[in-house]
């Protein structure tokens, strides 16, 4: 399988910079934002603070003629760590670890998926760092995915290397 991606530059005179918007097509972005009225703060706006453009903004752009560039423009993932905009901080719950020192060998916790990489996921628990859910952990019917509530249980806790080993208890669905 192939990838490609490119980066997403914070503090560029070009503000798209900051977004999804790929640079071939910066000249067709600002015309349909122009098009629409959305002016460069706007778009500053939402690079800084990250996720999308507002509400009033993506209605003047759904005016438009329907395209995947004006599709892009109204995404809630256009700028910033879209990490962040799909799997939200993690709702404290009764029991729930905050340091490393909580998190003992069996324990179950509920926690957040917050990246996901061919070796496994990432998942926040509480504790500061994100434990590792290695891929040998689940299959593939276990869809793991950013956002999704997973119970997990520690395999193993390395607090010198603030590490934390994870297996699947159970999932959950995804955050609201």
């Amino acid at each position: 399988d192939n990838v490609a991606g490119f980066l997403r530059v914070s503090n560029s005179r070009e503000v798209l910079d900051a977004t999804r918007i790929h640079p071939d097509d910066y000249g067709e972005a600002w015309r349909l934002l122009r098009k629409a009225g959305v002016s460069s703060d706007d778009v500053q706006r939402a690079s800084v603070k990250g996720g999308g453009l507002g509400s009033d903004t993506i209605e003047k752009l759904r005016r438009l003629p329907p395209s995947s560039l004006v599709e892009l423009l109204c995404d809630p993932c256009l700028a910033g760590d879209a990490r962040y905009v799909l799997a939200p901080p993690p709702i404290l719950e009764r029991g729930a670890p905050l340091t490393l020192k909580d998190c003992n060998v069996g324990r179950v916790f509920a926690g957040t998926v917050r990246n996901v990489a061919p070796f496994g996921a990432f998942v926040d628990i509480g504790v500061g760092v994100d434990g590792l859910l290695h891929s040998s952990q689940f299959g593939p019917s276990d869809r793991i995915e950013i956002g999704a509530r997973v119970d997990v249980a520690v395999v193993e806790v390395d607090e010198p290397r603030r590490r934390v080993g994870l297996r699947l208890a159970r999932k959950r669905g995804r955050d609201p």
